[in-house]
């Protein structure tokens, strides 16, 4: 297109089925920087037959207007005002928009109704959002058959909503041209927080002429139950909502009503009474929108590009091999959550799938029965096919006397996939397996729909993600992608179970080791109270000179090397079946530092039956045994702790000769002290007594030699 001297158009040959197409320019709009760039690609094709009658576009133009190919245009006057004048070859097109929300209604019938583009002026939110329109991720408009395929629609950058259906609404291009957020168009009634079991959304809007009218989104399986009879266009949204759903689209649909003012005033009452209610405030809540959510006529439905993140389908295959059960609970359609089931590798072509669909209680009961006595004495055990059920059915199958035939064909499913499910069911679901199944359940999910269920399981895992912070908020951890639960599960998890378990079995060896022998002491000075060591050296035991070993085994223990633990899956089911701490292995650390009692005590004691007078004058006592027999304890615990690790550091060896060491300084320091120090009398001399006395020599190695050959034998035995 081009302009003359007179800047008049040199019109191409005009379209022979378009009437001429009036473009009249209304005042400028309020300037926003920088100007929100709308760009639609790929170009919508319409087939217009018969012609369409358009009523005037009002259009703030920033720059000047780049029509390709040529467009015949008819200017209805001669514009004098426009100084410059007006070019026709222009560079593309910006419109200067203003911050969310931005509605653009488009009528989706036959006939195309005026296009009224209301642009509000709103400087609170500088810089403006740039709208793009790439191909992902896309809004799909439906019903109107002309728009297939459909209109992509993408925000850049990316909004902080807290779903990523929330952007359906203000870029909803289903709306009808009287529904235009402007300030003109105020909101008569806007409930609190919508509930996720509910499943939809609703606002009253009254229009500038005065209608009122009532526009909800929801899911369709709602939003269908509540449409009136003459709603149009429901039998080519569902065959849409289909095809989305089957290329993993997460969809939802808009409806509207009109409401009289008469009918509107009546609700008022009724809903105000029922937020004010002091008994039952959500039950009746619940029935006030019951009553004005109801006659919609359908306006189309929208789909959503929810991608998988990165690397998900790799990490659900390498927990499959780790032996975890994964269990799918969504709100989406079940062709979604089944497209959903094979990107992530979940579901594979050769598996068989038992799809449940019921409507009444009595039919769920009849189906999961009928499959159950189908499996038979397959019944309990891993079969290769899914169990696809939606939540209309789990409700039927969480009630009481169902509820076990369904956990029992769960059970017995490779997988399970639960669609259309709300927040309460999501949670009873990991309730119901948390009580009747003894097993460790971990929820894991990225919004506020999952905060229930992540706080049921027993193990809460949250993702921060474009969905809030409230899951990872609400959970016991927090990852920032799904990948990450690799390694959190089969290397942190496994690793922290395996120090967890050492040392809680460690801390009650060392202490039955040295407090058993008090008992054994007992029998020998006729249970007369006396006790075999220092005082001290009692207190001193746990606090300092085995407080080390455990220390290190239960922050630097590392049963196997990351990499390997990544590459070999099946390592974690020695966590998961609980293989490192059990009652039996509790009790066999309890008997075999009851063992070790036995050897550290008698061992010695039978050394000491002959009397004997040492070079000092001094003859054997009580606390020359007891300091003997101490020392043998602090050896072997420590020694203990070195045949429990698995992965020697430098802090190992501290903590272990380090502590052997630490007793020797201390007994060396502590027998010294008096009379120059009016402490621990009974403790002067007794390291001169120790050191000329052969028994200790003689009798320690052969006595910590079978102490350990008996370690080391349990131990392989474990």
């Amino acid at each position: 297109m081009s302009e003359d001297k007179h800047n008049t158009p040199s019109l191409s040959p005009p379209l022979p089925s378009l009437p001429p197409l009036s473009l009249s320019l209304l005042p400028p709009l309020p300037s926003f920087s920088p100007p929100l760039p709308l760009s639609v690609s790929p170009p919508l094709p319409l087939s217009v037959s018969p012609p369409l009658s358009l009523s005037p576009l009002s259009l703030s133009l920033s720059s000047p207007l780049s029509l390709s190919p040529p467009l015949p245009l008819s200017v209805s006057s001669p514009l004098p005002s426009l100084s410059p004048p007006l070019p026709l070859s222009l560079p593309p097109l910006p419109l200067s928009l203003p911050p969310l929300p931005l509605s653009l209604p488009l009528s989706l019938s036959s006939s195309l109704p005026p296009l009224p583009l209301s642009l509000p002026p709103s400087p609170s939110l500088s810089p403006l959002l740039p709208f793009s329109l790439p191909p992902s991720p896309s809004l799909c408009l439906s019903p109107s058959p002309s728009l297939f395929p459909p209109l992509p629609l993408s925000v850049s950058p990316p909004l902080p909503l807290s779903s990523p259906l929330s952007l359906s609404l203000p870029l909803s291009l289903s709306l009808p041209p009287s529904l235009c957020l402007s300030p003109s168009l105020s909101p008569l009634s806007l409930p609190p927080s919508p509930l996720s079991t509910r499943k939809r959304m609703s606002v009253i809007m009254r229009a500038p002429s005065g209608k009122i009218r009532l526009y909800c989104k929801g899911a369709d399986t709602v939003i269908y139950d509540r449409l009136a009879d003459s709603s149009r266009y429901k039998e080519i949204t569902l065959k849409h909502l289909e095809q989305f759903a089957t290329e993993g689209l997460r969809t939802l649909c808009f409806a509207v009503a009109d409401v009289s003012e008469s009918s509107y005033q009546n609700w008022l009452e009724i809903h105000h009474r029922a937020s004010t209610s002091l008994q039952n405030r959500a039950l009746k809540l619940e029935e006030s929108y019951e009553l004005i959510e109801k006659n919609l006529q359908l306006l189309g439905a929208t789909a959503i590009e929810d991608k998988l993140q990165d690397k998900v389908p790799e990490t659900i295959e390498t927990l499959i091999k780790a032996d975890i059960k994964i269990w799918i609970l969504t709100g989406d359609k079940q062709e979604t959550a089944i497209n959903i089931g094979h990107s992530c590798k979940l579901l594979t072509k050769n598996m068989g799938m038992l799809v449940i669909n019921e409507d009444t209680l009595d039919r769920t009961r009849e189906t999961l029965s009928h499959h159950c006595g189908l499996l038979g004495d397959a019944l309990h055990k891993e079969n290769d096919f899914a169990l696809i059920i939606d939540g209309k059915t789990l409700k039927y199958a969480l009630s009481f006397g169902v509820r076990q035939y369904f956990l029992d064909l769960a059970l017995s499913c490779r997988a399970v996939i639960c669609c259309r499910v709300s927040p309460l069911q999501k949670s009873e679901v990991v309730e119901m397996v948390k009580k009747q199944v003894k097993v460790i359940t971990l929820a894991i999910g990225d919004g506020a729909n999952d905060v229930g269920m992540i706080q049921t399981a027993h193990v809460g895992v949250g993702i921060s993600g474009n969905e809030g912070l409230q899951a990872a908020n609400s959970s016991d951890y927090s990852i920032a992608q799904f990948k990450y639960l690799k390694n959190l599960l089969l290397v942190h998890g496994a690793w922290n179970y395996n120090r967890v378990a050492k040392c809680i079995l460690y801390c009650f060896y060392k202490n039955i080791v040295l407090y058993i022998i008090e008992i054994w002491f007992a029998f020998v000075n006729g249970f007369s109270g006396q006790i075999l060591f220092e005082r001290w050296c009692i207190g001193l035991y746990n606090v300092i000179f085995t407080a080390l070993p455990p220390l290190t085994l239960g922050i630097f223990e590392r049963s196997c090397r990351k990499e390997n633990m990544l590459k070999y899956p099946e390592l974690y089911k020695t966590s998961q079946n609980a293989m490192g701490f059990n009652t039996k292995v509790f009790w066999a650390h309890c008997l075999n530092g009851l063992f070790h009692s036995v050897i550290l005590f008698w061992f010695p004691l039978k050394a000491f039956q002959h009397d004997t007078v040492f070079g000092n004058g001094r003859t054997p006592d009580y606390l020359l045994l007891g300091n003997m027999v101490y020392t043998f304890v602090v050896i072997t615990v420590c020694l203990k702790a070195g045949l429990e690790t698995s992965s020697w550091t430098m802090f190992s060896h501290i903590a272990i000769w380090g502590s052997i060491g630490l007793w020797v300084v201390f007994f060396i320091i502590y027998s010294s002290l008096w009379p120059l120090i009016p402490l621990a009398p009974d403790m002067s001399g007794e390291l001169l007594t120790e050191d000329s006395n052969g028994v200790l020599w003689v009798v320690g190695n052969p006595t910590l030699m079978s102490v350990h050959h008996q370690t080391g034998t349990h131990l392989c035995d474990t």
